[in-house]
């Protein structure tokens, strides 16, 4: 049953990608698709955070995984397979086995909560970039970007990391799995405040 809702989630990300296609071309359709997961994810994780129930962290674990089904799948048919996809891909198995987890324990709704939210810049820089690289818009998403994901990415996630999550979770194996993971965040984070 839960693969069947997967499934259903990773169909439904397709259909928001068509829909997006009559507005704008499979670049920013596939953005705006991103965006719907992210801010779809920031949605429920809140949610479950304030109010936790096991219905509403299986969704969201449903709608996360739906997702990267999608983008693997799209990338492994559309793309070319570099070191940047194959990252891409490692990130979207290791986050879709990780927050497979209980929350009171591995915090899985925290980390996608902030993980998610500090993406969503990112996804108007490319809208932008790809759409009116000339405008002003672009250079405000561009410093809100680095702003919203440098500041979640280093003081937030590092501190749910090591004072949270390592200390309390009973397995290790899926922690050790995602910390490469948050390593590439702080690597993205390094390259946003370079610029």
């Amino acid at each position: 049953m839960d693969l069947v809702h997967k499934f259903d989630s990773f169909l439904i990300f397709n259909a928001f990608e068509f829909i997006f296609s009559f507005f704008m071309n499979q670049k920013l359709s596939r953005n705006a698709a991103a965006l719907t997961h992210a801010t779809g994810a920031v949605a429920l994780n809140a949610v479950h955070i304030l109010w936790p129930n096991t219905t509403l962290f299986n969704t969201g674990v449903v709608w996360t995984t739906g997702y990267f089904l999608y983008d693997i799948y799209f990338m492994l048919m559309y793309e070319k397979i570099n070191k940047i996809r194959l990252a891409y891909i490692y990130h979207h198995l290791a986050v879709s086995y990780f927050i497979r987890f209980p929350p009171k324990l591995y915090y899985t709704d925290q980390l996608l909560f902030w993980g998610e939210l500090s993406n969503i810049p990112s996804y108007f820089v490319y809208h932008y970039l790809h759409s009116e690289p000339m405008s002003p818009k672009l250079t405000w998403w561009l410093q809100t970007q680095k702003i919203i994901y440098g500041g979640i990415r280093i003081p937030v996630l590092t501190w749910i990391i090591t004072m949270g999550l390592w200390n309390k979770s009973p397995n290790k194996l899926p922690v050790l799995l995602a910390m490469p993971v948050y390593f590439m965040g702080l690597a993205w984070t390094a390259k946003l405040l370079k610029k």
